[in-house]
């Protein structure tokens, strides 16, 4: 029954161009049978051209030829006399019944031209639409195999065929199995750039159709078609666009590797960059407390009971630690070589211990503390969160007057929680926030303060393992810089009971 049902839809499909041909004939005689004592024959006539507009507009010449016959044979059965037979009686006529059909055919033709026209034009813009949307998606990718997948699916449904794209290199010695014919076919289209095997005009009697497109002068893409019967993979008509896909994916691929070298030798010129600001500010940041420590040694080796000098070089030993950590800490980040330990944080003992470890820091200084009594915990790496609480505090120590006052503040926002160090120095003058967390970068009025710019950059670091947003800007109430820790709702686990600091 399916059969059945099957091979009636086909000849149904087959025939309908003449259903729509013979009931257009129909209702235009009918119309015209209607008219005929109020229109001359020459008038009636060009009702018969519609019929053959419709047909030949839609199905193409040959059946608007046949329908403009079916149209004249018409014409003449119902309206030309002696009405209901083929006879001619009148040479007038005769002609009316030359100029209809020319007229019949010329309007099939121009139509038919019509129709393969805006049948070019469809699918030159499906052409383009396909190969703009494989260029936006092999944009979207960052590696070769991907790229190479997105081709096969493309290429998959306009050839509805086996395809597989690899380097030419990779390709061709898993051919060696294939037949000698198909071998050749290949190497044939890697020498020449054109494409060969079946349904190709060389090689066609191979069992697959293959094509190329070059990455560079080294690299190419071998593409493969095949199918199991005896049909072309993809038509003779249809292969400048799928080379035009092939040399789309070429292109992108040649790309990311041009990218990718680019990102290599700008990642080389930073390090390069990086090693020298290093051994500058060594040269620098360390002949000053090493200095220090050395004479206050002499001077202890003199006189033990001098405590001043003991005091400056226990502050050249801390400061040189404090050197020695940062460059630890960023050397870390920069090799990813740090494990997080994710636990539940309380934020208020977290900025007590930072503050504990920066006693001598802030021995001289106001600290002043805005925060709720009730914060909740965030989920965290106490120790990563305490370097970037002591590496903030630090930077405000450093850049503020002496004796000025500190501000750290812990607030609810709708989508997190935010934390704030806030200082009375100059603020950042012309340079942006997102230098200032570069490493080795002090900003514009950092001549004069003791460091290496580091402490910044390790706490972007840390604040982007822990999911944390950093962000900083100018007080807006009075000279000073602000920097804004943000931890998301993500981060937070519930509401603390402990009371503030």
């Amino acid at each position: 029954m399916k059969l059945d049902e099957s091979r009636l839809l086909a000849w149904y499909r087959s025939v309908r161009w003449l259903f729509l041909g013979v009931g257009a004939i129909a209702l235009v005689t009918f119309v015209a049978v209607l008219l005929s004592r109020q229109l001359s024959l020459a008038n009636l006539a060009f009702l018969f051209i519609l019929p053959v507009i419709a047909v030949s507009g839609r199905y193409g010449l040959m059946r608007g030829s046949i329908t403009a016959a079916l149209s004249t044979l018409a014409f003449n059965f119902f309206l030309v006399p002696p009405r209901y037979t083929l006879l001619i009686s009148d040479t007038d006529n005769v002609v009316t019944l030359a100029a209809l059909f020319a007229v019949a055919f010329a309007v099939s033709n121009f139509a038919a031209r019509l129709q393969e026209q805006a049948s070019a034009a469809r699918q030159n813009a499906a052409d383009s639409e396909a190969i703009a949307k494989l260029t936006s998606k092999l944009g979207q990718l960052t590696t070769e195999a991907a790229m190479r997948q997105s081709l096969v699916d493309a290429l998959s449904s306009e050839a509805n065929c086996a395809v597989t794209v690899n380097e030419a290199d990779d390709a061709l010695p898993g051919l060696a199995a294939a037949s000698p014919i198909d071998l050749a076919a290949a190497r044939w289209a890697l020498a020449h750039g054109d494409a060969a095997g079946r349904g190709a005009a060389i090689m066609g009697s191979a069992d697959s159709l293959f094509l190329t497109s070059r990455i560079d002068d080294e690299r190419a893409l071998l593409v493969r078609f095949w199918r199991g019967d005896t049909l072309d993979p993809v038509a003779l008509s249809r292969l400048p666009f799928v080379q035009s896909m092939a040399d789309r994916c070429s292109e992108a691929i040649d790309r990311l590797c041009v990218a990718d070298a680019r990102r290599s030798l700008e990642a080389r010129a930073q390090q390069d960059a990086m090693r020298e600001a290093l051994l500058a500010s060594f040269g620098h940041d360390m002949r000053t407390p090493l200095t220090a420590i050395k004479s206050g040694l002499a001077a202890l080796k003199d006189d033990p009971g001098n405590s001043a000098a003991l005091q400056a070089a226990n502050e050249g030993t801390d400061r040189l630690e404090w050197l020695f950590a940062n460059l630890v800490d960023l050397a870390r980040i920069r090799a990813g070589a740090f494990s997080l330990q994710l636990e539940a944080v309380d934020i208020t003992d977290a900025i007590g211990s930072a503050l504990d470890a920066m006693k001598r820091q802030t021995e001289n200084r106001e600290i002043v503390l805005d925060m709720p009594q009730s914060l909740p915990l965030v989920r965290s790496d106490a120790r990563l969160l305490h370097h970037i609480l002591v590496n903030l505090i630090d930077n405000a120590c450093k850049f503020s007057p002496a004796c000025s006052a500190i501000e750290i503040g812990v607030g609810h926002q709708a989508d997190g929680l935010a934390l704030t160090v806030r200082d009375a120095g100059p603020g950042f003058g012309s340079s942006t926030g997102s230098e200032l967390f570069l490493p080795f970068d002090r900003g514009a009025n950092a001549s004069s303060a003791p460091g290496t710019g580091l402490g910044l950059a390790i706490v972007a670091g840390y604040a982007k393992a822990l999911g944390i947003g950093v962000h900083c800007s100018n007080r807006t109430d009075r000279n000073g810089a602000e920097f804004a820790l943000f931890f998301p709702a993500a981060c937070l686990i519930g509401e603390s009971n402990e009371e503030g600091i």
